[in-house]
């Protein structure tokens, strides 16, 4: 939270933080975290430590850029980043439907559910 206050006050800081080619970057952080989440949900594999520690940072750092374009009023930016998790969200959901694996994630996480 600290650095957020930096780029409030700091000018340099804020447009250096809202580029174009920065914000690029941050719309793809959480593609490691969404392709560690889906193959581990399909069974493909098993998910380490250090990937789910990695890929978790980015899209940390993701959420946290959206949270900062909110409080520092870039509307734009926060729009185009709430589309972007709409894709991610929408891609994961196509995947898992097509894959047969969204029943495995729903036995996993909402037990007694039945699916028939």
């Amino acid at each position: 939270m600290a650095w957020l206050c930096v780029f409030a006050v700091c000018e340099a800081a804020h447009l250096s933080l809202f580029d174009d080619r920065i914000q690029w970057l941050f719309a793809l952080f959480p593609l490691p975290a969404a392709v560690d989440w889906v193959t581990q949900a399909s069974g493909l594999r098993e998910s380490r430590n250090l990937l789910r520690l990695s890929s978790g940072a980015l899209l940390g750092a993701a959420v946290t850029d959206l949270l900062a374009s909110l409080v520092l009023a870039e509307w734009t930016i926060l729009l185009a980043g709430l589309a972007v998790f709409v894709l991610y969200v929408a891609g994961l959901m196509v995947v898992l439907w097509l894959s047969g694996a969204w029943r495995r994630v729903i036995a996993e996480h909402f037990p007694g559910i039945a699916l028939e």
